[in-house]
């Protein structure tokens, strides 16, 4: 027989509903291709026509809004596939199989070189349901030597995926963040290193988008299947079913532009890559073993790695070559050989020499007509009924269809024997019934119905069960219609009579009176009284000299007590006492002490803070140089002096004058340690101190008839930081100089 290669997708996608909302589809794409190499002709690739769900995207079919115009597109594509393509096969595709139950055709079809099978919405309304006969009759033919591509899907909302990861012995779970990562195994082989290109030094640029919303890795592999590719922490996404020699995919979008396949001929995604090379890999891949009997002698028609032939299931000793003589002996033949694809023990066909038991028996299912002794193991179809009474609807798990009216309705398929099963289901639908009761209330209203209160206006449903045990509806249209408040705060001098009751109130207090409003509810209104009485209030004030404060429209700037009367609070009299204070004004003199210019003040409050023109802030400041200098005082009440001055002419501006040369002071500022250098021109006595501005000794060195070159470092790290001053003393006089520790 010729062998072919099935491709199966079976996956969610996206459509487009009512008022254009995304939704949730499922596909099933099924794809076989012949397995007798790439060097025929064209190959036709028979589709399953949209016209199977003709509304919204139509399913994932090579006629398929989400596979015509990228992958088919890619597939007929002369420069992809064709003598002179990027691989020599050429491919056509055939529309059909638009009606349920003609899947079965696919075995008797010799001009199927390569099948496509798309998936649906099974919600879908316009869809042509698949049954599990047309699922079964796929799975006989993979295991009679078609090879598919499955397309699985990690949801259960897609096209019969139960049946088909039963029969394939696998199944998925659901990972937004599934990938496709070639294995070790998966990077020699030509999905990966095929024809149309990867780039084999980075998995970065290898692995393949599953795409859609629903994907998904392997939980569950068959016991003999070869992992080809895995998400990013080792999860299978890829396997080759080693029994049945069919790819099975998580997720088919990667098939699809969901996944990442480009619009148009070209190659130019990784998931087109993928796609190409998936063909050229189920193209290429080699078939299970085949065997024929001529004579006593049984081969094989292709050569494997290693061999092993089996008589009644059991294994022959020595008999592992591709061809076993059975000397005529009565049994059951088979042999096991390894693949070039990595499958071991891959099972052949079976052939029986000598007397055949079997069933014999035309009218049964499994009828052999190769056996001549009647075992009996016939097998013959099977029926059921199933009478169901529900309400409004009933959905049928033998089909998955939604009745809404009462009838007799069946399902054919096969049962566990391969022999037909017809489902009967006798349906009677009884209908939900329903009453709707329009209520006007104040505040709240407790609905008999369940007991509960409600507040506010709505429409209410109560659901309980009719007498044919269907849903009842209860539905309450309420009006609430609320109470009203009003509020009023008034501010009055010792009375106030309230216009809305005529009460005359002498005592703040909050008051309400009750009445009905325009919906006949209750009404209340509220009075927040406050009544004032006449007050007397005293200020005791301090100010600067020369300051003065205002009461009403009166202005007061000497020390005294001054009384002022106010009628501004409700009519009521307002007495303010004002006890002023002015203080004194700040006398300031300046004088010379020694070196240094010293502040003596009078007046106004200590303590006193002091400002000087050179930035400090002591009472008592050394001059550095000739000048004007001034200070501004200020006592503990923030009160300010006038300007003070004086004059300093005792200093002089060249350090030469005192026989001093080369004076350098360095770092400065400093954190820690300054370096002091100078020269002395002339023998001399001299005193080098660093003092703080307290005038207190950090570093005090006398030297007697000193001349000659000085240098001294001076450590201030333990000090507090701030202003420091070197002060040489010389015959002539002082030098000063400021250091800044930091």
């Amino acid at each position: 027989m010729r062998k072919t290669l099935l491709i199966l997708i079976y996956s969610p996608f996206i459509g487009f509903g009512k008022n254009s909302i995304s939704m949730k589809k499922n596909l099933l794409i099924l794809l076989l291709l012949p397995i007798i190499g790439h060097t025929q002709g064209v190959k036709n690739i028979h589709s399953i026509s949209d016209a199977r769900m003709p509304l919204l995207d139509h399913g994932y079919t090579l006629d398929g809004q989400m596979m015509n115009m990228s992958s088919a597109n890619k597939v007929l594509s002369a420069d992809n596939f064709g003598p002179t393509g990027t691989y020599p096969q050429s491919f056509s595709i055939i529309s059909g199989y638009s009606t349920s139950n003609s899947l079965a055709a696919i075995t008797s079809n010799s001009n199927i070189d390569l099948f496509f099978f798309g998936g649906f919405d099974k919600n879908n309304s316009s869809l042509i349901p698949f049954t599990n006969a047309e699922l079964d009759s796929l799975h006989k033919w993979s295991m009679n030597g078609g090879k598919m591509i499955i397309g699985a899907s990690a949801n259960s909302i897609a096209q019969n995926n139960s049946n088909l990861n039963v029969k394939w012995d696998f199944d998925l779970i659901e990972d937004p963040n599934a990938v496709i990562v070639p294995s070790s195994a998966g990077l020699s082989s030509s999905i990966f290193d095929g024809p149309f290109g990867y780039n084999l030094n980075s998995l970065q640029n290898m692995w393949v988008n599953q795409g859609g919303s629903i994907r998904g890795y392997f939980n569950i592999i068959p016991s003999n299947s070869i992992v080809l590719a895995e998400d990013w922490i080792g999860n299978p996404t890829l396997i080759l079913d080693c029994k049945t020699l069919d790819l099975i995919v998580a997720d088919c979008d990667a098939y699809t532009t969901l996944g990442g396949i480009s619009n148009g001929p070209l190659i130019s995604t990784r998931n087109d890559t993928f796609w190409a090379n998936t063909i050229v890999y189920m193209d290429m891949l080699q078939s299970q073993p085949v065997i024929s009997l001529s004579g006593n002698m049984l081969s094989t028609t292709a050569l494997y790695s290693s061999y092993q032939w089996f008589k009644d299931n059991i294994a022959i000793l020595g008999a592992n070559s591709s061809s076993h003589n059975t000397l005529g002996q009565v049994g059951s033949y088979h042999v096991e050989a390894n693949l070039d694809c990595g499958c071991n023990n891959v099972a052949s066909n079976s052939i029986i020499i000598g007397a055949v038991d079997g069933c014999t028996d035309p009218a049964a299912c499994n009828y052999d007509s190769v056996a001549n002794t009647d075992d009996g193991s016939c097998i013959y179809p099977s029926l059921s009924t199933t009478t169901i009474t529900n309400c409004d609807s009933y959905t049928w798990s033998v089909n998955g269809a939604a009745y809404t009216t009462s009838g007799t309705y069946t399902d054919i398929s096969a049962n566990s024997s391969g022999c037909t099963h017809t489902e009967t289901l006798v349906l009677t639908i009884n209908n939900g019934t329903s009453n709707s009761t329009t209520i006007t209330d104040c505040d709240s209203y407790t609905w008999s119905v369940n007991g509960t209160a409600y507040i506010t206006s709505g429409t209410y449903t109560d659901i309980s069960t009719n007498s044919s045990g269907c849903t009842h509806t209860e539905a309450l249209v309420l009006t609430i219609n609320n109470s009203t408040s009003n509020t009023t705060t008034i501010t009055d001098c010792d009375s106030y009579t309230w216009s809305v009751n005529g009460t005359n109130y002498t005592t703040s207090g909050t008051y309400t009176d009750v009445s009905a409003n325009s919906s006949g509810c209750t009404h209340t209104e509220t009075l927040v009284l406050i009544i004032d009485n006449s007050i007397s209030l005293t200020n005791t004030v301090s100010i600067c000299f020369g300051e003065s404060i205002s009461v009403g429209n009166n202005t007061y700037s000497q020390t005294g007590n001054y009384t002022d009367v106010f009628n501004i609070l409700n009519g009521c009299d307002s007495i303010i006492t004002t006890n002023l204070n002015v203080s004194q004004p700040i006398a300031v003199i300046i004088s010379q002490v020694g070196m240094d210019i010293k502040t003596n003040s009078t007046g106004g409050s200590m303590p006193y803070v002091y400002e000087w023109n050179t930035g400090e802030t002591s009472q008592i400041i050394t001059p550095n140089q000739d000048g004007s200098y001034w200070v501004i005082v200020t006592d503990a009440n923030g009160c300010l002096s006038d300007t003070s001055f004086f004059v300093v002419d005792w200093m002089h501006t060249s350090i030469e004058y005192f026989n001093i040369d080369r004076l350098s002071v360095y770092p400065n500022p400093s954190r820690e340690i300054f370096n002091i250098e100078f020269t002395s021109s002339s023998k001399q006595s001299l005193v080098v101190r660093v003092v703080n501005i307290l005038g207190e000794y950090m570093l005090e060195d006398i030297l007697e008839d000193f001349k000659g070159e000085y240098n001294k470092q001076v450590d201030l790290a333990n000090y507090t930081k701030g202003v420091y001053f070197l002060k040489i003393e010389t015959t002539n006089g002082f030098i000063n100089k400021k250091l800044i520790l930091q």
